[in-house]
């Protein structure tokens, strides 16, 4: 469909008092022509994280999603994930920094933590991330807390439906230990808590997205009820379900996802199948080329069933409906 046939279904619907999406649209065909742009978005980069994102041009994505390793000793490969903690933390401050510039205005991060790490002492993991956050310029906006199941079933870390033995002393109370079955999902946004897209008819009426009403009602509440996923070919993944809600609460169709710690996949495969561009980046070339396999190429966002308000999901430029499913190697 060409541009001036979006602009003109658009302009339509826009009469009609439905999805009107002409500033967007005209903001994502401005950068059409920006070869940097065109380049990673739908590309799966295998390098340096933060070198890789200096690579992305300013404020190009809508939301990040993302698990950073926990720097709990796991296996990734050609990356240590037992450094120390001012180390972590340093490496952090600038991976941090770099997202923000290339966050649009009003854009939102959404970051899986652990609730602690270490013993002695232990250490507040999602305290000392958001201070640093917010130093470098975000703001935290909400906290979701992610239970690994549901109230029969829960997945804890040290088994499943509270059978596992990191108990500390058993039945006494000289030294327990309470298990992790959830952790928490941080919410920043850059600039502003909104998005500013409005249907220009007053305040709260903001352009709908492509959630249906029962996603809605769910999804806004602060604890989330998603069974916890494993891969023998990675160590640590989250479930499809995560990224699928975060991606669909916190953006439009059409709009661009980062995932600085790509791993296999996991987000830029879900934020293809839900008509989102995507740039995914990992050290470990064998993840990105796992991580290409699991994207389907053209976009199959019009494969996917569409709820009632998501009429304008196929309507996206088709620089981004066709995106190239490339992986971009190493310096």
């Amino acid at each position: 469909m060409s541009g001036q046939r979006i602009r003109s279904r658009i302009a339509a619907e826009s009469e009609r008092g439905k999805h009107p999406r002409l500033q967007m649209i005209t903001e994502l065909e401005n950068t059409a022509g920006s070869d940097s742009v065109h380049r990673l978005v739908g590309a799966i980069l295998c390098g340096d994280r933060v070198a890789e994102l200096r690579s992305v041009a300013d404020e190009t994505v809508a939301l990040t999603v993302t698990s950073p390793p926990y720097n709990c000793g796991k296996d990734y490969g050609n990356t240590s994930d037992s450094v120390s903690w001012e180390t972590y933390w340093n490496e952090t401050r600038e991976w941090l920094t770099e997202v923000l510039r290339v966050t649009q205005q009003g854009g939102r991060l959404a970051v899986n933590l652990p609730w602690w790490m270490c013993k002695k002492p232990r250490r507040d993991v999602p305290f000392e991330f958001q201070m640093l956050a917010r130093e470098v310029g975000w703001l935290m906006l909400d906290k979701i807390i992610w239970v690994k199941g549901d109230e029969g079933n829960i997945h804890t870390s040290g088994g499943w439906g509270g059978g596992g033995c990191g108990w500390g002393t058993y039945l006494s109370p000289s030294g327990p230990s309470i298990r992790c079955a959830s952790e928490p999902i941080l919410i920043f946004a850059k600039g502003s808590r909104g998005r500013k897209v409005l249907s220009g008819e007053g305040r709260g009426l903001c352009v709908r997205g492509d959630m249906t009403k029962e996603e809605w009602m769910k999804w806004t509440m602060d604890v989330w009820f998603v069974r916890g996923a494993s891969d023998r070919q990675h160590p640590a993944v989250y479930p499809p379900e995560i990224p699928k809600r975060l991606i669909k609460l916190y953006t439009y169709p059409g709009d661009t996802v980062l995932d600085p710690h790509n791993g296999s996949g996991t987000t830029t495969e879900v934020a293809s199948h839900l008509g989102r561009g995507f740039i995914g980046i990992d050290a470990n070339p064998e993840y990105c080329e796992r991580a290409r396999t699991r994207i389907h190429c053209p976009n199959v966002s019009a494969q996917l069933p569409l709820a009632e308000n998501e009429t304008l999901a196929q309507d996206a430029p088709e620089r981004l409906a066709a995106a190239p499913c490339s992986t971009i190697e190493p310096r």
